[in-house]
């Protein structure tokens, strides 16, 4: 095994070296993929190239499809660490293991397959010069060199055409996210993908011709999701749009399938979106009063693409903008494949109108008066994460907090936040209303409202509501689900 240690600003200039060790000659344009991912890099960051390497992804790949054709591939690849600036050589050969962590930023994977050479990579958002925006993010054990390290990232690959297309690629991402966060879901493989929909071809599966909307959301169902799927309503195109925003916003990365007016599809999941609130125009908002969701603000989303590098930035309407040509850049999504808990049955529509109905309500909804526009955000979370942000947070007054600590949470529950334009701004709420995800589209699925001067909560024994007059002051915005600067880009 060879070692080498370089810039990113010299790697640019002698990637096709790097490529010639993988046996190939390359052209310029085939290198654009590779070019585009460094040059979301700073310049100063050090590049730790190892060969020959053993990835995961691509010899799943060689034994399931490469290694059959009369054409000869190398079964190895290349993986390219990435250190902050101040990594050295010194630090590799005399550091611990802490030093070398604090200054590891993750990995790519170079292939040896023509014109395709961008591989797996788990990279953290640390290592690209924009940060201004949240995402999903997990955790993936690296070994390199006898160090035990690790890297926050989402998960990322670049088709190769043959045994992942877009559809497969987007799978893949979906469940290496969940199975390095949650022991119930397991990595899946090309050729697992390709067996669990084998039923559901009607032609030859490899060369990938890519898949349907249903054939993706099948095929995570079948891996352990309780797999909603959503389609545009022509009658009202942008509440597919609000949708996905919901679970985006709930840290949940959600497939959307996407096509152009020449009928090109194509498949991206949508894992976050960008982080400020004080870009938010609000006074230009056609609402001067009652309540406008945030889903409807103005903002871009982040996509892991396999077209383009992990955490690309467009918008829900135009998530294509970037690409080259007349037609793919005008695609709109047509679909959303959402994998949800298996239990969790009050989906993102039905908790919005729940929502909706709640908080007009006398006994449980908001009774103050206000010539303002009442901002909303909704998102489901774990009931775990929730308490442990309201004890960390010390959210609300002794009282209520112990209240609600001490309230029977489902394990996955629906929050709406609201407040005022300044409130958003300062990334602050004055009212909350939690719902049983689990639960139906019903009253009885409420299990706490909260609001400036009082709040309702269901109580454990008797299960009825019970309720007081308070003054409450305002309190932090929910920020557990999507990861980012505010906490170091930390996946847990």
């Amino acid at each position: 095994m060879k070692f080498e240690i370089t810039t990113v600003h010299k790697l640019k200039t002698e990637i096709a070296t790097v490529i010639a060790l993988l046996g190939f000659s390359a052209k310029e344009a085939d290198l654009v993929k590779l070019q585009n991912l460094l040059n979301e890099f700073s310049d100063d960051l050090k590049c730790f190239i190892e060969m020959p390497y053993t990835d995961k992804l691509y010899r799943d790949s060689y034994y399931f499809y490469f290694a059959t054709k009369f054409q000869e591939f190398s079964r190895d690849t290349i993986r390219i660490c990435l250190f902050e600036k101040n990594f050295s050589e010194s630090i590799f050969i005399n550091g611990t293991a802490d030093d070398i962590q604090k200054a590891f930023l993750g990995f790519f994977i170079l292939r040896p397959i023509q014109g395709k050479y961008l591989g797996r990579t788990m990279i953290s958002p640390r290592a690209f010069k924009s940060q201004h925006f949240v995402s999903c993010l997990a955790r993936e054990r690296v070994s390199l060199a006898g160090f035990n390290l690790f890297v926050d990232a989402f998960p990322h690959s670049s088709q190769d055409t043959s045994t992942i297309s877009c559809a497969e690629t987007s799978i893949w991402m979906i469940m290496e996210y969940f199975s390095h966060r949650y022991p119930e879901y397991s990595p899946v493989l090309p050729s697992k993908i390709h067996q669990i929909l084998m039923d559901t071809y009607r032609q030859r599966s490899l060369p990938s011709n890519g898949l349907t909307a249903i054939q993706i959301s099948s095929a995570l169902r079948t891996l352990g999701f309780g797999t909603v799927m959503y389609t545009k309503n022509k009658n009202n195109p942008d509440e597919l749009l609000q949708i996905i925003s919901t679970y985006v916003e709930s840290g949940i990365p959600t497939i959307v399938a996407t096509r152009s007016p020449q009928k090109a599809g194509h498949a991206l999941v949508a894992i976050g979106h960008d982080e400020k609130t004080d870009s938010f125009d609000f006074e230009s908002l056609p609402e001067k009063s009652g309540v406008f969701d945030t889903v409807n603000l103005k903002r871009n989303f982040i996509f892991s693409d396999d077209n383009r590098p992990i955490y690309v930035s467009s918008s829900l309407k135009e998530p294509l903008a970037g690409y080259n040509g007349d037609d793919l850049p005008k695609s709109t999504i047509e679909a959303a494949i959402v994998p949800l808990y298996p239990k969790i049955f009050l989906e993102a529509r039905g908790a919005r109108k729940l929502f909706e109905g709640i908080f007009k309500l006398r006994d449980f909804g908001s009774r103050q008066k206000t010539d303002e526009v009442l901002y909303r955000r909704i998102f489901l979370t774990s009931g775990r994460s929730y308490k442990h942000w309201l004890r960390k947070e010390r959210i609300f007054d002794e009282n209520l907090r112990n209240i609600i600590l001490q309230t029977d949470l489902p394990k996955f529950i629906w929050l709406s936040e609201y407040g005022t334009a300044d409130n958003y701004r300062s990334m602050q709420a004055g009212s909350i209303i939690c719902l049983d995800a689990t639960g139906d589209q019903h009253l009885s699925s409420l299990i706490f409202s909260i609001y400036p001067d009082r709040y309702v909560v269901l109580d454990n024994e008797s299960r009825k509501y019970k309720g007081e007059k308070v003054a409450l002051p305002v309190f932090p915005l929910y920020q557990n689900n999507l990861k980012g600067e505010w906490n170091q880009w930390q996946s847990n």
